[in-house]
C-alpha cells in the first residue's frame, strides 16, 4: 500500500525515529586511527555530517570485535545480532568508528515498513484442481512460506494454516496492522469466509501451504532493518524444521548505497544460498507527487541480487491479460551506482497483480479501521480488505512460488527464478 507518514515509536533499549537516535559523545581516548575509511550508508552519512547527537548502527563482525569497538569509543551495544550488533552512539563516535582499520562498512538501523482475482489472473487456479477433487492438484501442500510483515491475525481463511508465530517487536503478538494478514491471505488463505455456492470468491495463491509467521512490524506499519535481519536468521535456522521453501518480504526501505554494503540485503543472499526463495516487493516509488515518473528507485531488500523482486501489475480487474498494465506507483529500476552506469542491473524481477486486491482483513487493526470503504464482506460472512501495493504483488507470487516445489521438489532458488521469468 502506499507509504504513510513514518513515527518514531519505542523499540527495546532503542529510541530511533526515521533517521536513528541514541547516545551521547563519551570520552574515547586513544582511538585506533587509521588510513581506513568505511563504506557508510547514506543516511549514516547524512547524520554523520548533521552532528547528531544519537544514532543506532548496524555493525557486522565477530563478538569479540564487537566488545572492542563498543569499549574503544564509547559505544553501547543496544543489540546483538547473529553476525554483529547494534551500536548506540552520537554521529561524532560514529565519524571516529568509521575511520577503525578493522571496520568495513555502518548502515544505520533503518525504519522499515510494508508496502499491500490475482489466483486467476494469474493462473494459478488452473493448477488447483485434479481428478480427483477442487484442490487436489498444486496448491503449495507441505511447502511452508515464512511471512515477515506485522503479523497474522485470526480469520476464517487462515485457520489452522500457521504453522508457527513468532514475534521480533516488544509489541503484543497479532496483527495491529493489518498488512501481514493481508499478504498471508493473498498467498494461501482458503477463501472460507467468502464461499457462494460450492466456490470462493478469495482464495489465495497456494491454499494447501503452511503459513509462518514473523512479526517485525508494529501497530504504525514500521519495524526495524535489525529485527528483519533476526527474523531472516531465525528463517534460515528454521527451514528444515518448518518446512520453509520460500520467505516473503513484503517491506523495505529507501535504497541506501549499494547492496553489497546492505545488511538487510546481504541477510537475504545468506537466506538465498541456505535454499530459500526470497520474494521481495519492489516499493511503491514509482512517480513523484506530481506525477512524474521516477526510475532508479527499487527499495532495499528488493535491490539485491539474489532476491526474486516484484512489482505491482493492474489488472483492471479482469481475468484477461489483455487490458494489463504495470501500477504507475510501482517503483522501477535500475539498480546500481547512479554515476556509474556499468553498475546498473535490471530490476524489478517480474511483475504481478497488485493494484485493488481483495484478502483477509484483520478487524480491529489500523487498517481496518482507517479504510472502512475498503472493507468487503465475504459470502460466509469472512472479514476482506481491498488493498494496493507492491507488498500484494509480492504475496501472490510468494504464492506461486510456493506451488512449484511441490510439484519439483529439488527446484533451487535460481531454477525458480528462471521459471517464474520465462
Amino acid at each position: 500500500m502506499a507509504p504513510h507518514s513514518l513515527v518514531s515509536r519505542p523499540h527495546s533499549t532503542k529510541l530511533i525515529t526515521l533517521i536513528g537516535l541514541s547516545f551521547g559523545l563519551l570520552a574515547v581516548p586513544g582511538l585506533a586511527v587509521a588510513q581506513n575509511r568505511a563504506d557508510l550508508s547514506r543516511g549514516l552519512a547524512k547524520q554523520i555530517q548533521a552532528g547528531a547527537e544519537r544514532v543506532q548502527v548496524i555493525y557486522e563482525g565477530p563478538q569479540a570485535e564487537v566488545e572492542r569497538l563498543a569499549q574503544a569509543y564509547g559505544l553501547r551495544v543496544a543489540k546483538r545480532l547473529p553476525g554483529g550488533a547494534v551500536f548506540s552512539g552520537s554521529g561524532q563516535q560514529f565519524d571516529a568508528l568509521a575511520q577503525d582499520a578493522g571496520v568495513g562498512s555502518l548502515s544505520q538501523d533503518e525504519l522499515v515498513m510494508g508496502m499491500s482475482l490475482a489466483a486467476q489472473s494469474t493462473g494459478a487456479s488452473q493448477l488447483f484442481k485434479t481428478f480427483a477433487g477442487n484442490y487436489s492438484g498444486l496448491v503449495g501442500r507441505g511447502i511452508g512460506v515464512a511471512v515477515i510483515d506485522s503479523g497474522i491475525a485470526a480469520h476464517s481463511d487462515l485457520r489452522n494454516r500457521i504453522l508457527y508465530s513468532a514475534n521480533f517487536t516488544d509489541e503484543p503478538d497479532g496483527d495491529l496492522y493489518g498488512h501481514g494478514t493481508h499478504v498471508a491471505g493473498i498467498i494461501g488463505g482458503s477463501g472460507f469466509g467468502s464461499r457462494v455456492g460450492r466456490d470462493s470468491q478469495h482464495v489465495g495463491m497456494a491454499p494447501g501451504a503452511s503459513l509462518i509467521s514473523l512479526k517485525v512490524l508494529g501497530a504504525d506499519g514500521t519495524g526495524y532493518v535489525s529485527d528483519v535481519i533476526e527474523a531472516i536468521e531465525w528463517t534460515i535456522r528454521n527451514r528444515e524444521r518448518y518446512g520453509i521453501r520460500v520467505l516473503n518480504l513484503s517491506l523495505g526501505h529507501p535504497a541506501s548505497g549499494s547492496y553489497a554494503n546492505d545488511p538487510m540485503a546481504k541477510a537475504v543472499e545468506r537466506a538465498v544460498a541456505a535454499g530459500i526463495v526470497v520474494i521481495a516487493s519492489a516499493g511503491n516509488l514509482g512517480k513523484l507527487p506530481d506525477g512524474t515518473p521516477l526510475v532508479g528507485a527499487i527499495v532495499s531488500p528488493g535491490y539485491t541480487p539474489g532476491a526474486l523482486t516484484v512489482g505491482a501489475l493492474n489488472t483492471r480487474g479482469t481475468v484477461s491479460r489483455s487490458d494489463d498494465g504495470v501500477a504507475t506507483f510501482s517503483s522501477r529500476g535500475p539498480v546500481g551506482d547512479e554515476d556509474q552506469p556499468g553498475t546498473w542491473e535490471l530490476k524489478p524481477d517480474l511483475v504481478a497483480p497488485g493494484n485493488a486486491v481483495i484478502s483477509a482483513g484483520a478487524e480491529g487493526s489500523y487498517l481496518w479501521n482507517t479504510y472502512p470503504q475498503r472493507r468487503v464482506a465475504g459470502g460466509t460472512g469472512g472479514s476482506y480488505l481491498t488493498l494496493s501495493g507492491s507488498s500484494m504483488a509480492a504475496a501472490v507470487v510468494s504464492g506461486a512460488v510456493a506451488q512449484l516445489p511441490q510439484a519439483e521438489p529439488d527446484m533451487t532458488p535460481a531454477q525458480v527464478k528462471f521459471a517464474l521469468q520465462y
